[in-house]
């Protein structure tokens, strides 16, 4: 059976590991975009590099809403539709539940 309790020794290498790991991808992936810059810019194509470089600086600026609040749920509108409606009780119903 595997053990599920893991020595703080283990641990430590785990997270150190992974985070050589992802320094490694983290620079490979900015060499990668470098060199495709690099690319688009030597064909003489300024459009296309400069799309490149464009489109580089929108997904960089791109932030989540900071509060709650501001996260716009939609929900589907059939579901709701779909459902019965539920009759509202009356007092008379409430009151004899209670009581029982």
């Amino acid at each position: 059976m595997i053990n599920r309790k893991f020595t703080k020794n283990a641990t430590e290498e785990y997270k150190q590991t992974r985070s050589n790991e992802k320094r490694l991808h983290k620079s490979k992936k900015k060499c990668h975009k470098e060199n495709l810059l690099e690319e688009v810019k030597s064909s003489n194509e300024s459009r296309a590099f400069y799309r490149a470089v464009n489109k580089e600086h929108k997904t960089l600026n791109q932030r989540p809403p900071s509060t709650p609040s501001q996260v716009i749920i939609e929900a589907p509108a059939e579901e709701y539709e779909e459902e019965d409606l539920i009759e509202t009780p009356t007092i008379d119903e409430v009151q004899d539940i209670l009581i029982n």
